[in-house]
């Protein structure tokens, strides 16, 4: 290619690719995120556990179609019969899934930490964030597994999603949805 047409094209590309991450980064930005105290269900000393963590709670794009309030709940995460909570937690732009214990049995947290802009696709008109957790009792995929107590499902919303399930102490990985 000659030089010319090199440095033309460079210079065409370059301002358009400038501009798209700039759409992105626009997009990170207004990802909507509630204070842990949105969630009047959630015990207050997690509320303050997280205010003090400096946490924030993402909510998915409206565009997502799934309820709001998002990303906090309550499930058998450790043991049948043992009330725990799990939240996404937002800190300076990258989130994790902390899990506040409400009895003896437990597992490591927090976990699945990842960048927020990670989890930004393309909707119907707009950029949108589109991460979501939920307790699930099975696993998915052509051989479902019946577990004994909920597991937590964290989910890239309309794409795929991955299934951690605390099991006498440690995390395992299981098969989530496509």
């Amino acid at each position: 290619m000659n030089r010319q047409l090199f440095l033309g094209l460079v210079l065409v590309v370059t301002p358009l690719s400038s501009a798209v991450a700039d759409v992105w980064r626009d997009a990170e930005s207004k990802i909507q995120r509630l204070a842990p105290a949105a969630f009047k269900e959630l015990p207050i000393d997690f509320v303050s556990e997280l205010e003090r963590r400096g946490c924030t709670i993402p909510q998915p794009h409206r565009e997502a179609v799934y309820a709001l309030p998002r990303n906090v709940l309550s499930g058998q995460f450790a043991a049948k019969g043992q009330q725990d909570w799990a939240v996404l937690c937002s800190r300076k732009g990258t989130s994790a899934i902390l899990i506040f214990w409400g009895g003896p049995n437990t597992c490591p947290t927090p976990i699945n930490e990842e960048k927020d802009e990670l989890f930004l696709q393309g909707l119907t008109t707009e950029i949108g964030y589109s991460r979501g957790i939920s307790a699930v009792t099975r696993t998915r995929g052509p051989e479902p597994v019946v577990l004994e107590h909920h597991a937590v499902e964290d989910a890239f919303l309309g794409k795929h999603s991955g299934i951690s399930y605390c099991d006498k102490g440690e995390w395992k990985s299981l098969v989530g949805g496509d």
